[in-house]
């Protein structure tokens, strides 16, 4: 090797929320003053808190998922997604 590394310009990534979903999520964290209160969804939902990440993070995000339903109080089987989704 020669001592080289490559680096790349540009951050690469992708979303899959639509435009839409991505503007609503930044106005409402703006009109939130940046503060997530997860007592301000409606109990109708089941979904409040998703986690994600790639294949080889899997051990963290359940445990990261874990954690969200323990403060939570959530008593949810592990293959239910709610309140904390984590496929």
């Amino acid at each position: 090797m020669d001592g080289h590394r490559f680096v790349p310009d540009v951050a690469i990534g992708r979303l899959v929320e639509t435009p839409e979903e991505i503007s609503t999520t930044i106005t409402t964290f703006i009109s939130q003053g940046g503060i997530l209160d997860l007592g301000l969804l409606s109990d109708q939902t089941t979904h409040k808190v998703l986690v994600t990440g790639y294949d080889f993070l899997s051990d963290a995000g359940r445990a990261i998922r874990l954690r969200w339903k323990g403060a939570l109080g959530a008593s949810t089987p592990d293959g239910s997604p709610a309140p904390v989704d984590g496929r």
